[in-house]
C-alpha cells in the first residue's frame, strides 16, 4: 500500500476497517504530517470520533495515550456545561477543532503556540474540546468554518 510519498511510514490502520454496519458520516478530516496522523469523522447526531495518534491529546478522548489509537474514541464533550454536538471537524498537526450548529468553535489536542484559541498563552495540552475564546472579535462572534493547520487554526 503506497500513500503519497510516504509508502514506508503508512500506519497500518490507515488500512479500511468496518466501524459499524449502520454508520452513516456526515464529515470527515484527515491530518498527517511526518509520522503525526489521526481520523476524525461526525457520525449522526453530532458524535465525534478519532482515531491516530494522540501525544497531546488531539484524539479528544479526555487522554494522551502517547500511541496510536486503532479504533474510533468518542470525542468526549461530558467535562462541558452542556452536551454538544459538532458539525464540522477539522485535523490539524497535533490538533483538531470541531464547530457546532450554533457557530461555537471548541479545540482540543496541542496548544504550544497558541493553536486552540482558548485566550492561554502557550498551555498544555487540551485532552478534551475547549471552546475558542471569542472576546477580542469585534461584531459577529459566531463561525461558519473552521480549518486547522500545522500550529494555527483559522476560523471565518
Amino acid at each position: 500500500m503506497t500513500v503519497g510519498m510516504y509508502p514506508q511510514n503508512v500506519p497500518p490502520s490507515l488500512s479500511p476497517f468496518w466501524l459499524k454496519r449502520s454508520a452513516i458520516f456526515a464529515c470527515c478530516s484527515c491530518g498527517f504530517s511526518g509520522s503525526l496522523w489521526k481520523i476524525c469523522v461526525i457520525a449522526g447526531g453530532g458524535a465525534t470520533y478519532c482515531w491516530g495518534q494522540s501525544q497531546y491529546g488531539q484524539l479528544g478522548d479526555g487522554s494522551t495515550h502517547g500511541t496510536e489509537a486503532h479504533s474510533p474514541s468518542l470525542v468526549t464533550t461530558t467535562a462541558l456545561t452542556s452536551d454538544i454536538a459538532f458539525t464540522q471537524v477539522s485535523s490539524g498537526y497535533s490538533h483538531s477543532c470541531g464547530l457546532t450548529e450554533a457557530g461555537l468553535a471548541y479545540c482540543w489536542g496541542d496548544d504550544s503556540s497558541g493553536q486552540l484559541g482558548n485566550g492561554a498563552v502557550l498551555t498544555a495540552a487540551q485532552s478534551s474540546p475547549s471552546l475558542v475564546d471569542t472576546s477580542t472579535i469585534t461584531g459577529s462572534k459566531v463561525f461558519v468554518q473552521v480549518s486547522a493547520g500545522t500550529s494555527h487554526t483559522c476560523g471565518i
